[in-house]
């Protein structure tokens, strides 16, 4: 992740850590802590992980954050 530039630098706005990820694997998406523990699966509609990255763009957008998605859309 690149890291803010002094001038970019914003309170907090959100207190607290937490660490997940998101995995998509032969049609099930699975949202899991770093621990191991599963805090969500289901079998994957077309566009659920389209669905997923423009819910995490639109939030990155709002805050004026960074996505290599959103940097590689600019290119085309």
């Amino acid at each position: 992740m690149t890291p803010l530039r002094k001038d970019e630098k914003m309170k907090i706005r959100e207190d607290g850590q937490a660490k997940m990820s998101i995995t998509l694997d032969h049609g099930f998406i699975k949202v899991k802590r770093t621990s191991g523990l599963e805090l969500a699966k289901w079998y994957a509609n077309k566009g659920d992980w389209d669905r997923i990255w423009n819910t995490i763009n639109r939030m990155v957008k709002k805050n004026n954050g960074f996505s290599l998605s959103l940097k590689e859309k600019e290119k085309i």
